[in-house]
């Protein structure tokens, strides 16, 4: 009788979003970043160089968090004039297909 092999598990990376501190595979993630003009931007695509902040995919509420306990300005090292959380809040409240990462 031939050996069946336990199937492999792909590793999906993990990060924790900044707003409710919980750690998430990174797909059910959105990733913040600063954009070429130097304004905190969503990154859909997850290519955008430099450094990155992790929230929940529908993560109005950890947007609130993070903001209220000023975690996107220490994870990205800028200034809070960088970052427009009305502008963010609105993207991540939208239910749309862009706003959901591309799984990898």
């Amino acid at each position: 009788m031939p050996r069946s092999e336990p199937p492999v598990q792909k590793h999906v990376p993990r990060r924790t979003c900044v707003g409710c501190r919980l750690v998430r595979p990174r797909p059910e993630l959105v990733r913040l970043a600063l954009d070429g003009g130097g304004q905190v931007t969503l990154d859909v695509r997850n290519q955008l160089p430099g450094r990155g902040a992790y929230l929940c995919a529908g993560g109005i509420g950890c947007l609130a968090q993070a903001r209220r306990r000023r975690a996107l300005t220490r994870s990205l090292r800028v200034g809070e004039d960088v970052i427009h959380y009305e502008e963010l809040g609105a993207i991540l409240g939208a239910p749309s297909q862009e706003v959901q990462p591309s799984p990898r």
